[in-house]
């Protein structure tokens, strides 16, 4: 359980939100640690300051290199950024960069991660050769030959989909072996709840409640989507026009809404734990809670940078584009604990800035003391020194104003 990492979701109703774990420890070395965990934290808007946020705050980085960077993943521990002329990059804190070891040559254009591997789309639907690379680690990386070319690859519900220039849209359990089914548009946009599939495109949207039997709607033809708050959005693209922010509930009618800021004609959207987070090729940063009121953050900061995509992983949100660029957010929504116990046990607290946190111990859930607190000035912090007399110690941390 060395660097295990957990993300606990909030509970909106109290001050505080819960999950436990039972790590299994060698008894030769660490039978007198824990094993089980409670882990209790909360999170809120507040970061910088009282008037603060953290979507306000954003660390400008660079991969080094003037490449288009078209997506970004999470998972295992480490981000993926992919990108033009066959580029793949790897970061644990999305700061620092180093260069994977790719055997593409064509266009990546995006990346997924899902049971246990990354999926990466090759090449346009100008190269005859289109390819899907999948990697465990980021590094090492499996070229394989695809049937059609994947200008998109999401995860969820079990399943990568994939949207294609060639008028399909796939389906695969592990990214290697793909079901394509023929639809009458050029597919790209991916939006996926618990629910339901929307996959859109340039003469209608579709959806399927299993990831396949895919049904036509409404016509929607947009970039990256994003599922949250019971609605999908994506941007809109059209051909000569600027872009436009679409929301819908099941692709059946979409609602338009107006954005503030320079406009732009290609955007991508996320859903950061709570809050829909909109970037544009003007260098642009909108948030929306809705979908459909936009709030633009940082104004005038970013415009000469161009982003293509955004995505929300490990507490923050992650902006990539143009020229190698790269921006971090400051944490955002839920604490993340990680643990370590080589030999002492240690905790690791990551969570918005300026916050109070308490760590406390329990042996019944019921009656709790406090180990120590601190403020949690530089968004990560260590807690040492616990050492819990009894295997079933449980431990919370919660944050406070």
């Amino acid at each position: 359980m060395n660097g295990a990492r957990f993300i606990v979701e909030p509970v909106l109703t109290a001050n505080l939100s819960l999950q436990f774990l039972r790590p299994i420890f060698n008894e030769v070395h660490y039978r007198q640690l824990l094993c089980g965990l409670v882990a209790l934290l909360l999170s809120s808007l507040s970061v910088l300051s009282s008037c603060a946020d953290p979507l306000d705050h954003w660390t400008r980085t660079s991969v080094g290199a003037p490449v288009l960077l078209r997506g970004l993943a999470y998972g295992n521990g480490h981000f993926v950024a992919v990108g033009d002329g066959g580029s793949i990059y790897l970061s644990s804190n999305a700061l620092s960069w180093t260069v994977s070891q790719s055997p593409a040559i064509g266009s990546l254009r995006a990346v997924a991660f899902g049971s246990g591997h990354f999926a990466v789309a090759e090449g346009d639907i100008y190269d005859s050769s289109p390819r899907v690379l999948t990697s465990s680690d980021g590094m090492n990386w499996i070229r394989k030959p695809s049937a059609f070319h994947l200008a998109n690859i999401v995860f969820g519900k079990g399943l990568f989909i994939g949207a294609s220039g060639d008028y399909q849209i796939g389906t695969s359990l592990d990214a290697l072996q793909w079901q394509f089914q023929n639809v009458d548009s050029q597919t790209l946009g991916i939006g996926i709840s618990d629910s339901l599939f929307v996959v859109t495109g340039d003469h209608a949207a579709y959806t399927s409640e299993t990831g396949s039997n895919w049904i036509g709607k409404a016509p929607m033809y947009t970039g990256p989507m994003a599922y949250g708050n019971g609605v999908f959005i994506g941007v809109e693209l059209l051909n000569s026009a600027l872009g436009i922010p679409q929301a819908t509930t099941d692709g059946s009618e979409w609602i338009d809404s107006q954005t503030p800021g320079p406009g732009f004609r290609w955007g991508a959207v996320a859903f950061a734990h709570d809050t829909f987070v909109l970037v544009g090729d003007s260098g642009v940063i909108l948030t929306s809670t809705t979908g459909t009121n936009w709030v633009e953050r940082v104004p005038g900061q970013f415009y000469d940078a161009s982003f293509a995509f955004v995505s929300y992983a490990n507490g923050r949100a992650v902006i990539v584009g143009v020229n190698g660029v790269v921006l971090v957010s400051d944490h955002y929504g839920p604490p993340i604990l990680k643990i370590s116990s080589n030999p002492d046990l240690r905790l690791n607290v990551s969570a918005e800035k300026n916050k109070l946190c308490v760590i406390e111990q329990s042996q019944d859930l019921i009656h709790w003391s406090e180990l120590t607190r601190y403020t949690n000035t530089t968004q990560s912090a260590d807690v040492t020194g616990l050492d819990p007399t009894n295997p079933a110690t449980l431990f919370r941390a919660v944050t406070l104003e």
